[in-house]
């Protein structure tokens, strides 16, 4: 595992090897810096990279949003209901 660094004043972590004199965030200089260890298990960081959140939560949220405006829309154009945007609002 990579060796993290953590600036005590901001809180910004990064790799050890992947910064300069100062810190990125903040512009505190090295001395700031103090070795970092994750607290969170491996197993739980290995689904946290997954990103799924995004996808659960504001995937929803998105339909939920886009549904009133995909049913003004076929008020609107009532020509324009094809099987596609009607099985979207059945959903």
């Amino acid at each position: 595992m990579k060796e993290l660094v953590r600036c005590r004043p901001c809180g910004f972590v990064i790799e050890a090897d992947k910064f300069g004199d100062v810190c990125p965030a903040c512009g505190m200089p090295r001395k700031a810096f103090e070795p970092y260890r994750e607290k969170v298990a491996l197993n739980r960081l290995t689904i946290l990279s997954f990103d799924l959140h995004p996808i659960t939560i504001h995937l929803s949220q998105t339909f939920v949003v886009l549904i009133p405006g995909l049913i003004f829309f076929t008020m609107l154009f009532p020509a324009f209901q094809n099987q596609l945007l009607l099985d979207v609002l059945k959903l």
